[in-house]
């Protein structure tokens, strides 16, 4: 079910670490609740990169004041 599995080297966070893998850093951030920060990854933490194909799209919509 994992496209990949990442081993975070220093000063990663899960920004740079979706920029490398084309993943918006929310969903590696919603399929790695076990990092502390992830805006500051510790060397050798292990990052999980799920597969795209096997996600649910789900739309969202807010409303916003008209001017």
């Amino acid at each position: 079910m994992l496209f990949a599995q990442h081993q975070a080297q220093t000063g990663e966070s899960l920004a740079s670490v979706g920029h490398k893998y084309n993943m918006p850093p929310s969903i590696l951030e919603e399929a790695n609740p076990h990092l502390a920060n992830p805006n500051h990854l510790m060397a050798g933490e292990m990052v999980y990169v799920p597969r795209i194909s096997n996600m649910n799209c789900q739309k969202t919509y807010t409303e916003m004041p008209t001017s």
